[in-house]
Formats: structure tokens, C-alpha cells, sequence
């Protein structure tokens, strides 16, 4: 149920980010999972044109970490619900086969986007909108330390 942040190595991170203007350095969101054998992996959103399936999807999180630039690498706990919800929310949107939101349509709770994903777990689970100052938000929303800790998990510079 925590939250995962990043950029890729990927091109489309950069165009990510150019196009939308992003004034934050991540590009990609998901949710971290735990199956009933203990491996972890990341539940998120794709475009097919970026993807072998379309939408919603799971990723191991070694090959998930594998793809990611590390120094913008976040892993974000919700101060205010359950990491539990979260992540069973992710995995109903998962079995639903939920379709990528090439629209970016906040007010469309049948497709999603990654950033989409998350806001409307939060909403519809905690009643909390995130994002309500925002049309189009990005990834800076997750940067308020009123809802979000972020979790030291990834060592991002090398000791002396």
C-alpha cells in the first residue's frame, strides 16, 4: 500500500514531463504490493503504446527498480488510511482490467492514468482529495507532508 514515485530511463518519461510541464522529477506512479508468497511488485498504469497491455498492470519491483533513475526513486506512506486499503483498492482496479485515461480526465473513474490511480484510491477510500486545487494535477501533490511521509528505502547518493 505504499505509494511509489519515479522516472525512467525511458523517453516517454521525458516527454512526460516536458509536455506536461511537471515541475516535479517523476514521471510514473504505483502502488507497492505483497503477494501470498512475499515477492513485491508494483501495481500501476500504462499506455498501450508504451506497454504490452493497456492500462492497469503489475510489475515486479526488481524490474520495476530496474527501469527507474534512482535519484528520483520515492516511496511515500499516507499518513491519513491504511496502506492495506490502498492496496486492495489497487487490486480490485487490477482484476477490473481498468483501460489507460489517454485523456487525462480527472472526472473519468473508468480509465485511469498512474497519477489518476492513486488520487481516486485516496478519494474514494479516505475521502480525501488530494488533488482538488488541481485540473490537471502532477506529481507535486505528493510533496504535502500533511498526507504523505516519505519512507528512507533507497540509498540516492554513495558514501564518501
Amino acid at each position: 500500500g505504499y505509494i511509489f514515485l519515479r522516472k525512467s530511463y525511458a523517453i516517454i518519461s521525458y516527454i512526460i514531463l516536458k509536455q506536461l510541464n511537471y515541475s516535479t522529477n517523476n514521471s510514473l506512479c504505483g502502488i507497492i504490493s505483497i503477494d501470498s508468497t512475499g515477492n513485491f511488485y508494483v501495481i500501476h498504469s500504462l499506455a498501450k503504446i508504451v506497454s504490452e497491455a493497456d492500462g492497469m498492470q503489475t510489475c515486479s519491483l526488481t524490474k520495476f527498480m530496474a527501469d527507474s533513475r534512482i535519484e528520483t526513486v520515492k516511496v511515500l506512506r499516507f499518513r491519513l488510511g491504511a496502506g492495506k486499503v490502498i492496496e486492495q483498492k489497487a487490486l480490485y482496479y487490477l482484476n477490473e482490467k481498468i483501460r489507460f485515461d489517454n485523456e487525462f480526465d480527472m472526472n473519468d473513474s473508468t480509465r485511469f492514468n498512474c497519477l489518476e490511480l492513486v488520487i481516486h484510491i485516496l478519494k474514494t477510500a479516505f475521502g480525501k482529495d488530494i488533488a482538488k486545487t488541481n485540473a490537471k494535477p502532477n506529481f507535486s501533490i505528493f510533496e504535502n507532508p500533511k498526507y504523505f511521509n516519505e519512507i528512507n528505502f533507497v540509498q540516492k547518493k554513495l558514501p564518501k
